[in-house]
C-alpha cells in the first residue's frame, strides 16, 4: 500500500494492503473436485442448515445421497428451531457472544500489516499492549494508509477505534491526527466520515483512543479505515496500533425476522415439498422458490451425468459436454492427464535444442564460434550452479520437474541469471525451452537476452508471454528494468516451446519452434555491439493480477532449458575474421568533397552490419572498423555520389564542364588510423593490405570521376563569323553520397 494524496477521488484498491490487514496473497485456489464444486453451488445452503440444526458436520457426507438424507433428516430439527425462535428462544449454539474485529490484522503483527514508504515505517519496539505499531514521519506531508474493504449494507452500524501517540510534533492551527472512514461503491469513492481526530496536539501525546460509530450512508458497499496524518504536521512522529471496525448490534435485524410468524406456515409447507421433490415424488410447486428448487434438483441429475460422462471423455481422450463448472471438470481431468504429455514436449523441445546448437556449431565448414547449451534439473529451491551462471537474482530450482523458476521468497519484479560463456562475434543466438507458468502468468514476461555487457546492465531483449513477443533494448540497475520496445507481434506462445532470439548486424529474429515469429532493424543501431556486450542469459517476473476483491501472485513462464550459441546466417560462409557494413535504406546523405579532394564517409551513412566476425564494429554509421588478428586483408567499396560541377567558359586553358546534378558510381579511398593508404579505387575495386591488431579501417570518396575530357562548340561573336571547339576538363564536385540498398563496405583476412 502506498500513501495516497488526500483526494475524494482515491480508490482503495490500488493501496492493498492497508493499514490494519495487509494484502491476501497465494490464496487458495478453488476446489478443483467436482463433487465439491456442485455440493457448494447447489446444495451447500441446506448442507449447511441441516448440519446447525442436527450437529452433522458436511465433510464427512461424501455423496450427493447422504448429503440429501441428512437434509430431509433434518426438517424435524428445523421444526423445533421455528418453535423456540416464536417463543423468544434461540439455541445459544447458533449464536455468537462476542463482536469480532474485521480488520485481519489491527494489531499491526509484524512489517508484512502496512506498506512502508512515503513517510510510513513498520516499528518493531514501539506498541500499546505489545511491541509493534505503524509509524509516520512527519514532513510537512499529508499521510494516509487504508484497511482492506469490509463490506457494509446500507443503514448498517459501524464502530471503528484506534490509538495514536505522538512525539516531537510540531502542528500548525487545525491541523491534526484523524481516523477517516471511506465509503465506497465498487472501485469510487461515495464520502468520508471523520470518526475521531486529535486537532492541533501539544509537541508529544501518550497513547490516545480514536473513536466512533457511524451508519452505512446509502449507495455504499464497502468501508476502508484511513490512518491520516494532516499536512499541517510538519515536524515529529505519530505512532498507530490497536485499530478495530466492528459491525455492532444488540438484537436481530429487524429486516431479519419480518413477517416470519405470518409466513410460516408456508415456509413448512417449501420444506415439504423440497423433502418430496428429493424423494422423487409428484411436486406442484407453491411459490417460485420451490419451482426453481424443482428445476434445479432436475438440472442437477442431469448435471451429475454430464459429470460423469466428461471424466471418461477427458481419460480416453474425448471432447466435453455441457458448460461452466460440468465443462471444467473435462477440462482438470484432460489437464492432469497432460501433464505427462507435456512433460514429453518441453522433454523433446529440449533434446531439440541442443540438436540445433551442435549444428550451429558444426557449419557452415571452418566456422570457429561458441556453443553451449543445458537442461535444467535439481531439487526445488537449489540455487543455480555458479559456475554456469555466475550472475543470477531471484532465480532457483522450483518443482519436481528441475525447471528454473522464481525463488519462493521473491517479491515483484523481473529476476535473471546472466551465463558464464562469452559469443565470440556479433552474431549471436540464445535460446529457452519454456516450462509451465503460473495460473495467472499469461500476461507476465519471460525473457531472452543477447549482445549483454558482463554486468547484464545493457543489452538486446525478446520477451515472450503467452500471447505476444516484444522485441527491444533494455538498461538495468540493480532491480530496476527498464525495456524499450522496438517492436510488439501478437502470436501464440505455449508450454514445452522451443523460443530462439538471433541477432546479425542490426536485424533481430524471434523463431518459435524453428519459425520466426517476430523480426525487426535497428536502423540507428541503437543496441552496442563489440567485444564488450558478448553475453547472454534470460529473465522470468513475477506480478500481482487482481480479482474483486482478492489479489493474486502469479510468475511468467519457467525454463526448461537454455543455449546460446555464434551463428551463420544463411548464405553467408564464416572461414576468416571479416565484416560487411551496408547502407541499407535511406536517402543521400550531404559530404562536401571538391573536384580532386577526399574525404571519410559521413556520420550515419552506412546503418546495418551483415556481418562482423573476429573484428569489432567501433562505429557502424562511418564504416569504422578496429582489427583483433593481424593479417592480410582484402577490402572493397561501392557506393554513389551526387555531382554539382556548374559549366564554365572562360577560354581554351581555363574551360570545364560538367552535368550539373548528376550520379555517378564513387572512386573510393581506404583509411587506415586517420589516414588514407589506399585510392582513389573504382568502385567495388579491392584492394589487399596488411593490418595488425589494434588498427581502425573505414572507407572514403574521392571526387575525381568523371575523368574523361569533354567539348564544346560555340560561336566566336554574333557577327556570322566562324565556329570554335574547345577541349573541356571533365570536373567533379560531390555534395552528397548514398546508393541504398547495396552501398558497402566489406572486408576479410585473406593471410
Amino acid at each position: 500500500m502506498s500513501t495516497p494524496p488526500l483526494s475524494e477521488n482515491g480508490t482503495p484498491w490500488n493501496q492493498l494492503p492497508g493499514a490494519t490487514g495487509g494484502i491476501r496473497r497465494n490464496l487458495t485456489r478453488p476446489p478443483a473436485n467436482p463433487m465439491q464444486q456442485l455440493e457448494k453451488v447447489f446444495l451447500s445452503p441446506f448442507a449447511r442448515i441441516a448440519a446447525e440444526l442436527t450437529g452433522g458436520d458436511p465433510e464427512d457426507w461424501d455423496t450427493i445421497e447422504e448429503i440429501i438424507d441428512n437434509i430431509v433428516g433434518a426438517i424435524p430439527a428445523a421444526a423445533d428451531f421455528i418453535g423456540n425462535l416464536l417463543s423468544g428462544v434461540i439455541p445459544i449454539g447458533l449464536l455468537a457472544p462476542t463482536v469480532p474485529n474485521l480488520l485481519a490484522n489491527g494489531a499491526f503483527d509484524g512489517a508484512v500489516s502496512i506498506v512502508e514508504g512515503d513517510g510510513w515505517v513498520y516499528d518493531p519496539d514501539v506498541g500499546r499492549t505489545s511491541p509493534g505499531a505503524a509509524r509516520y514521519d512527519c514532513t510537512g506531508v499529508a499521510g494516509m494508509q487504508l484497511s482492506t474493504p469490509v463490506q457494509v449494507a446500507e443503514g448498517q452500524k459501524v464502530a471503528a477505534s484506534v490509538y495514536a501517540k505522538w512525539a516531537g510534533v510540531a502542528a500548525g492551527s487545525g491541523a491534526g491526527i484523524r481516523l477517516v472512514a471511506r465509503w465506497y461503491n465498487g472501485e469510487s469513492l461515495v464520502s468520508t466520515s471523520e470518526v475521531g481526530a486529535v486537532v492541533a496536539p501539544a509537541a508529544a501525546g501518550g497513547w490516545s483512543k480514536l473513536s466512533g460509530e457511524m451508519s452505512t450512508p446509502s449507495g455504499v458497499e464497502t468501508v476502508c479505515l484511513a490512518l491520516v496524518v494532516d499536512a499541517g504536521v510538519s515536524a515529529g512522529q505519530v505512532w498507530w496500533d490497536d485499530a478495530s471496525l466492528t459491525k455492532p448490534t444488540a438484537s436481530l435485524p429487524q429486516q431479519w425476522i419480518a413477517g416470519l410468524v405470518d409466513d410460516l406456515g408456508e415456509f413448512l409447507t417449501m420444506l415439504d415439498q423440497f423433502a418430496s421433490i428429493v424423494a422423487g415424488g409428484a411436486v406442484t410447486a407453491i411459490n417460485g422458490v420451490v419451482q426453481a428448487f424443482k428445476d434445479g434438483w432436475a438440472a442437477a441429475q442431469s448435471i451429475t451425468t454430464n459429470i460423469a460422462g466428461n471424466i471418461t471423455s477427458a481419460v480416453s481422450g474425448g471432447i466435453a459436454v455441457g458448460e461452466g463448472i460440468v465443462k471444467d471438470v473435462f477440462d482438470t481431468i484432460a489437464n492432469i492427464f497432460g501433464l505427462a504429455g507435456t512433460a514429453r514436449e518441453i522433454a523433446m523441445s529440449a533434446q531439440t535444442q541442443l540438436q540445433e546448437i551442435t549444428n550451429n556449431g558444426q557449419t557452415p565448414e571452418g566456422f570457429d564460434g561458441y556453443t553451449w547449451s543445458t537442461i535444467f534439473s535439481g531439487a526445488d529451491g537449489a540455487s543455480l550452479p555458479s559456475g554456469d551462471w555466475p550472475l543470477s537474482a531471484g532465480l532457483a530450482i522450483r518443482g519436481d520437474q528441475g525447471h528454473v523458476g522464481i525463488s519462493e521468497s521473491q517479491g515483484l519484479g523481473h529476476w535473471w541469471a546472466r551465463a558464464a560463456g562469452a559469443f565470440v562475434s556479433d552474431t549471436q543466438s540464445t535460446s529457452v525451452v519454456l516450462g509451465p507458468r503460473g495460473r495467472y502468468g499469461q500476461d507476465w514476461d519471460t525473457g531472452l537476452y543477447l549482445r549483454v555487457d558482463d554486468a547484464m546492465t545493457v543489452g538486446a531483449f525478446a520477451r515472450v508471454r503467452s500471447n505476444r513477443i516484444d522485441i527491444g533494448r533494455f538498461t538495468r540497475s540493480g532491480t530496476t528494468w527498464n525495456h524499450f520496445q522496438f517492436t510488439q507481434i501478437a502470436t501464440q506462445v505455449r508450454e514445452g516451446d522451443l523460443v530462439r532470439f538471433r541477432a546479425t548486424g542490426d536485424t533481430y529474429h524471434v523463431l518459435v519452434n524453428g519459425i520466426v515469429r517476430a523480426s525487426y532493424t535497428d536502423g540507428s543501431a541503437s543496441i552496442a555491439k563489440g567485444a564488450a556486450y558478448r553475453r547472454a542469459g534470460f529473465s522470468q517476473q513475477r506480478n500481482e493480477y487482481y480479482a474483486f476483491p482478492f489479489t493474486y501472485r502469479d510468475d511468467s513462464y519457467r525454463v526448461a532449458a537454455f543455449a546460446m550459441a555464434d551463428w551463420a546466417p544463411p548464405g553467408a560462409t564464416v572461414t576468416t575474421p571479416g565484416w560487411r557494413l551496408r547502407r541499407g535504406s535511406g536517402n543521400e546523405v550531404a559530404l562536401s568533397v571538391n573536384h580532386g579532394e577526399q574525404a571519410p564517409m559521413p556520420a550515419g551513412f552506412y546503418n546495418v552490419s551483415d556481418l562482423g566476425v573476429g573484428v569489432t564494429v567501433s562505429d557502424l554509421g562511418t564504416g569504422q572498423v578496429t582489427i583483433t588478428t593481424a593479417g592480410w586483408y582484402e577490402i572493397a567499396a561501392t557506393g554513389v555520389h551526387h555531382d554539382n560541377e556548374a559549366y564554365t567558359l572562360g577560354g581554351a586553358t581555363n574551360t570545364s564542364a560538367h552535368v550539373t546534378n548528376a550520379w555517378h558510381a564513387s572512386p573510393w579511398v581506404l583509411y587506415v588510423d586517420g589516414a588514407a593508404v589506399a585510392g582513389p579505387l573504382m568502385a567495388g575495386v579491392s584492394t589487399t593490405i596488411y593490418l595488425d591488431v589494434g588498427q581502425v579501417v573505414r572507407p572514403g570518396v574521392s571526387a575525381s570521376s568523371p575523368i574523361m575530357p569533354a567539348a564544346v562548340t560555340t560561336k566566336i561573336d554574333g557577327s556570322g563569323g566562324s565556329n570554335v571547339v574547345y577541349a573541356m576538363q571533365g570536373r567533379s564536385r560531390i555534395t552528397g553520397v548514398s546508393g541504398a540498398p547495396s552501398a558497402s563496405f566489406t572486408g576479410r583476412k585473406v593471410g
